[in-house]
Formats: structure tokens, sequence, C-alpha cells
């Protein structure tokens, strides 16, 4: 009877090893998957993102550039682009030339 007492210990004994040991395993996986998901999240963000800047036209000489690039006028409600001094300058200059003529 003694023998099968000290059995039924030792099977006791090794469920509840058994039960710590998975309950170990499964919270180390928990840890595991959770430390991946966050290192997958750094990794989305830390993607470059791409800025888009709206592109403008200068009707003077006809070149296309960045609006943060360009040299800007407002005529009648309107934004002109130009992409140097001396296309703004020829587009002030042919203003002054057609006097009161609206030039769009």
């Amino acid at each position: 009877m003694e023998t099968l007492s000290i059995f039924l210990q030792i099977v006791f004994f090794y469920l509840i090893i058994n039960t710590i040991i998975r309950m170990f395993m499964q919270f180390k996986m928990a840890k595991k998957v959770k430390e991946q998901a966050l290192n997958e999240e750094l990794n989305r963000v830390a993607e470059p993102v791409k800025i888009v800047e709206e592109m403008v036209h200068d009707k003077i000489c006809g070149v296309n550039l960045p609006r943060s690039k360009s040299y800007i006028i407002v005529k009648n409600d309107h934004e002109h682009y130009f992409c140097s001094w001396e296309c703004r300058q020829k587009f002030l200059d042919s203003v002054t030339l057609e006097g009161a003529g609206n030039v769009n």
C-alpha cells in the first residue's frame, strides 16, 4: 500500500512540474510573439515616407518646378509661378508694357 502511495505522490509531483513547465513555455512564447509584433510595428513605422510636392509651371520659359522653389506673384487673384527672378521680371515687364491688359 505504501508503494501505491509513493507512486501516486510521484505522479502528482510530475503533473505539477509538467504543468508549471508548460505555463512557463506558453508565457515565454507569448512574450516572443509580442516582441515580434512590436519589431514589425517599429519596422513598418520606420519606413520612409515619400512626400509628394506640388509641381507648378513657369509660363515664361515653360519649366515645371516644385512650388516651394518657385517665385510667386499674385495678380487678379491668380498665382503666377516663375523658376527664376529673371522670368519673374520678364512677366512684370510684359504686364507693364501691356498696360491694363490681363496676363494669365
